[in-house]
C-alpha cells in the first residue's frame, strides 16, 4: 500500500494544502486588472503601495480628477513599490510561518509545493498584473522564499533566539502596511464652514458632465451640461439640515475619510464621480471611475453608488436623459 508511513501521508496532505491555498488565493484575489469581482483586495495591495511609497517619498500617481476623460498613468516608482511590498510581505510571512512549515514538510516536499504554488499564480495571475508583463515576479519570488525555507534542515528545531522578536517585528510591519485604519468620520463643528462639491465628469459618449455645490447653511447650486438630446441646465435652491445630515452619514456610511483614490480602478473614456468636503479648516477629495468599479461591494463601488444616490436625491436631472 502506498504511503503506509504516517510522516509521507503528513507531508503528502501538507503539500495539498499549501498547493490549494496558493491556487485559490491567486484565482479569488485578482481579475481583470488586478481587481476581482470577489473581492477588493486588488484595492487594499495598492492602496498598502501607496502607504509605502508615500512614506519613503516615492512619485506614484498623479492626483486623480473627475474633470477629464483621460487618466494618467501610474510611474515606475509606483510599480517598483508594488515589488518592494511583494518582497517585504513575503519575507515577513515566510518569517512567520518558517518554523512550521519546516515541522510539517521536509526539503522535498517543500521545494514541490513552493515550485506548484509558484506556478499556480504564474498560470492564474493575469499578464498585466502588477505591471506591465509583470507576473512572473510573484511567482520567482514565492519560489525563492520556498527555497530559503526548505533547502536547510527541515526536522524540527529548537525556535533560535532571535526569531521571537524578528517575528513579531514582521507581524508588526505587515499589520501597518495593510491596516486598513482607523474609520473616521466627517464631524462637523461649525455648519457654516462646511462646502461639498459633487461632479460627474465627462466621457467619449453620451455622458453630460454635471457640478453641485452645497453650503452648510442649506444654499444649492447645481449645474449641467447640454447636448443634442438635452439642453444645459442651472439650478439654484435649497436644502434642508435634515437633508445636510442624511448626506454626511452617507459619506461616513462608505468610510469617505479612509478612501485612497490612487488605489481605485480607471478605465480608460468611461465617466467619472468626484465628492470634495471642506469643513472645520479641514478638507478631503476623493474622485473615482464609474464605469470600473473593482469588487462588487468593494471601498470604488460603494463610493460610486454613494455618490449616484446624493447626486439622485439633491439634483436628479443630472443623471436624466
Amino acid at each position: 500500500m502506498l504511503f503506509k508511513n504516517s510522516r509521507s501521508r503528513r507531508y503528502i496532505a501538507a503539500v495539498l494544502v499549501i498547493v490549494f491555498l496558493a491556487c485559490v488565493s491567486a484565482s479569488w484575489t485578482t481579475g481583470d486588472r488586478g481587481y476581482s469581482s470577489a473581492s477588493d483586495a486588488g484595492y487594499y495591495f495598492l492602496k498598502s503601495t501607496i502607504r509605502l511609497t508615500d512614506s519613503l517619498h516615492l512619485p506614484t500617481v498623479n492626483e486623480v480628477s473627475a474633470e477629464a476623460v483621460a487618466r494618467n498613468e501610474q510611474t515606475r516608482w509606483f510599480y517598483l513599490g508594488q515589488v518592494i511590498l511583494l518582497l517585504v510581505s513575503i519575507a515577513t510571512v515566510t518569517l512567520l510561518l518558517t518554523p512550521l512549515l519546516r515541522r510539517f514538510v521536509n526539503r522535498m516536499s517543500g521545494l514541490g509545493a513552493a515550485a506548484t504554488a509558484a506556478l499556480c499564480y504564474y498560470r492564474l495571475l493575469p499578464q498585466w498584473w502588477l505591471y506591465p508583463d509583470g507576473r512572473s515576479v510573484i511567482p520567482a519570488v514565492i519560489l525563492l522564499a520556498g527555497v530559503a525555507v526548505f533547502v536547510w534542515k527541515t526536522d524540527p528545531v529548537p525556535a533560535a533566539g532571535w526569531q521571537t522578536p524578528a517575528a513579531l517585528l514582521s507581524l508588526v510591519l505587515l499589520l501597518l502596511l495593510y491596516s486598513p485604519g482607523v474609520p473616521r468620520d466627517i464631524r462637523v463643528k461649525d455648519i457654516n464652514s462646511l462646502t461639498m462639491h459633487f461632479e460627474g465628469g465627462p466621457c467619449f459618449g453620451p455622458c453630460g458632465p454635471y457640478k453641485i455645490t452645497i453650503h452648510g447653511n442649506g444654499e444649492l447650486e447645481a449645474s449641467r451640461g447640454g447636448d443634442r438630446r438635452r439642453p444645459p441646465l442651472v439650478k439654484k435652491t435649497s436644502i434642508s439640515r435634515a437633508q445636510i445630515d442624511s448626506i454626511i452619514a452617507t459619506l461616513n456610511r462608505v468610510h469617505y475619510l479612509n478612501l485612497s483614490d490612487r488605489a481605485f480602478h480607471w478605465c480608460f473614456d468611461t465617466p467619472s464621480a468626484g465628492i470634495a468636503v471642506s469643513w472645520d479648516g479641514k478638507a478631503k477629495n476623493v474622485s473615482a471611475d464609474t464605469g470600473c468599479v473593482g469588487a462588487k461591494g468593494g471601498a470604488q463601488d460603494r463610493f460610486v453608488t454613494a455618490f449616484r444616490e446624493i447626486v439622485g436625491a439633491v439634483f436628479p436631472e443630472a443623471q436624466q436623459r
